[in-house]
């Protein structure tokens, strides 16, 4: 992926983070980058793009052509809120998933 500008990156990472299912501790856990310098990207704070900011928009890209893909984020707290603990709930769930997985 080209990134162009701070502005795109910054635009680039939030999107990332709200539809993947994968948080900026993780990002910073997985690249050995400093959650609050992510957390600064994500909010618009920065001027220009280092080499970290390189490492995470490769790293974006990886997992966006990966089939290890996880549920977005709102996904999965509608399933745990749905679960709520329940085991039943739980199996019933999953059962459904692969059976869309099949299909699909």
């Amino acid at each position: 992926m080209l990134v162009l500008s701070f502005t795109q990156f910054s635009e680039n990472l939030n999107d990332f983070l709200l539809n993947s299912g994968i948080s900026q501790n993780q990002i910073s856990r997985d690249l050995g980058l400093s959650q609050s310098q992510i957390s600064d990207w994500k909010n618009g704070k920065g001027v220009r793009l280092s080499k970290n900011a390189k490492m995470v928009s490769e790293y974006i890209e990886t997992y966006r052509n990966s089939n290890n893909k996880q549920l977005p984020r709102s996904l999965q707290n509608t399933i745990h809120n749905f679960c709520r603990g329940s085991k039943e709930k739980y199996e019933k769930l999953e059962r459904i998933i692969q059976a869309l997985n099949e299909i699909t």
